[in-house]
């Protein structure tokens, strides 16, 4: 995948829910040696959006904040 600037960004694997460090592990063995898969473990233990406090005037993003779609998914097992 080429960035535009000559050097290429890796793929990048977060891995989420009850069994994360398992497939951490997993499939940071897997991927071990290679440079083009950064495998990431996703840390939070709870939701970071609070409750709702009155009402929203409308959207409050300003554009598009995901720069590329992912490549791949693993599904929940």
């Amino acid at each position: 995948m080429d960035n535009g600037i000559g050097t290429s960004a890796p793929h990048v694997l977060i891995v989420t829910g009850p069994q994360r460090e398992r497939l951490f592990r997993r499939f940071s063995s897997l991927f071990a040696g290679r440079d083009d898969v950064a495998v990431m473990i996703d840390r939070r233990v709870a939701e970071r959006r609070r409750a709702e406090r009155g009402p929203r005037s409308g959207e409050r993003r300003l554009g598009e904040r995901r720069h590329r779609q992912p490549d791949w998914i693993v599904p929940p097992s």
